[in-house]
């Protein structure tokens, strides 16, 4: 290797007779130990850089000697005193009379200190998820007991005033004056209401909690089961649904898209401008291995700054004097739609109707 070169080198390169004895220095070993050439030559390497070798230095040195080459990393204190890592690579070389070992050196010492930073955050955050992760089932545990609780203690007392207050009527409807009749009907309704905010809740949690197996759903089964559910549900009352199908088939979980698909149809229907009757357009779009499933109405439409708004739990945009309902349809709908790996979203104005979508995986149809 000409002198010049190994002169204009970056990298720190030495050469040593097989007793350790330094031969050659270069710039860049000066540079990056602080010893002079002059101070260098003739004293042992492995004794001036105070060398830390990943074996002993017989194995060391009988590696280098039996294989001609070694490649690794060394540790070496530089005359200020610091220790810095090195990426090191050695060859034999073999002269007529003696043999030699070039040692070429780059201070990896900084990416060294970066790797072993980033060890300590990755040890950091592997604590911290650990703590949350903990923190998370503790919470779960916690809202399971809840849950139970408001299932089985909170209901109960309100069976108990519903029925109380039907028994009022019936039994001692003779006794009470209009306002008397009026009061009995309207702890009724409370207590009704109150208990179906109640399994809203409940039917909210289970979604965020339940272990869901996706497969095939056909969704025209869905569509028709929830109209013939709406259907019964709304007796006399006038509505139309118009199913433009066949609607393809998706991935999801059967009885979270029922539920979900029920609650938005039930929304369209609820909507409806005073006095017309309910109209509902079901279609789909299949694109890019995916399914869009449309749920249009002719109703009382949103405004644009509320339609976030509205797949909240409890975020109600009408009193429930106009509207029935307990302000967590639609967030159960978004919640079943995430569990399911879909998306959910809206297109809608005042006065012009509602365009609601989700959005899932498609399933291949049956041939």
């Amino acid at each position: 290797m000409p002198a010049r070169l190994i002169e204009m080198a970056h990298d720190a390169i030495l050469v040593w007779e097989p007793d350790g004895t330094i031969v050659l220095w270069n710039r860049g070993a000066e540079e990056l130990y602080g010893y002079t050439m002059a101070e260098a030559l003739g004293r042992r390497s492995h004794d001036l850089l105070q060398t830390t070798f990943p074996v002993d230095l017989d194995a060391f040195l009988s590696a280098v000697g039996m294989n001609g080459e070694w490649r690794g990393e060394l540790g070496h204190t530089t005359r200020d005193g610091r220790r810095v890592v090195v990426e090191s690579r050695l060859a034999r070389i073999d002269e007529p009379d003696h043999n030699l070992v070039l040692e070429i050196n780059r201070d990896i010492t900084e990416r060294k200190r970066a790797e072993e930073e980033i060890r300590k955050l990755n040890g950091d955050l592997e604590a911290r998820v650990a703590r949350r992760t903990a923190d998370l089932e503790e919470l779960n545990a916690q809202l399971a007991a809840f849950t139970y609780s408001i299932s089985h203690d909170l209901r109960a007392p309100l069976r108990a005033i519903h029925s109380l207050a039907d028994a009022l009527r019936e039994d001692y409807d003779d006794r009470l004056d209009d306002v008397g009749r009026d009061y009995t009907r309207r702890i009724s309704g409370s207590a009704h209401r109150l208990d179906e905010m109640i399994q809203d809740l409940l039917a909210y949690s289970r979604l965020g909690r339940a272990e869901m197996t996706l497969q095939r759903v056909d969704l025209d089964v869905v569509v028709d089961q929830s109209i013939a559910a709406l259907r019964g549900a709304a007796g006399d009352e006038p509505c139309c649904f118009e199913v433009r199908g066949p609607l393809p088939p998706v991935i999801g979980h059967p009885s979270t898209l029922a539920q979900v698909v029920g609650n938005l149809l039930g929304n369209a229907l609820k909507f409806h401008q005073p006095g017309e009757q309910p109209t509902v357009v079901i279609r789909a779009e299949p694109s890019g291995g995916r399914v869009r499933l449309w749920v249009e109405d002719s109703g009382i439409g949103i405004a644009p700054e509320h339609q976030e708004r509205i797949f909240r739990v409890f975020e109600r945009l009408h009193g429930i004097e106009s509207y029935p309902g307990t302000g967590i349809g639609l967030a159960i709908v978004k919640k079943g739609v995430e569990r399911m790996g879909g998306r959910v979203g809206l297109e809608s104005s005042p006065g012009a109707g509602s365009r609601f979508w989700i959005e899932l995986p498609a399933a291949e149809a049956r041939s």
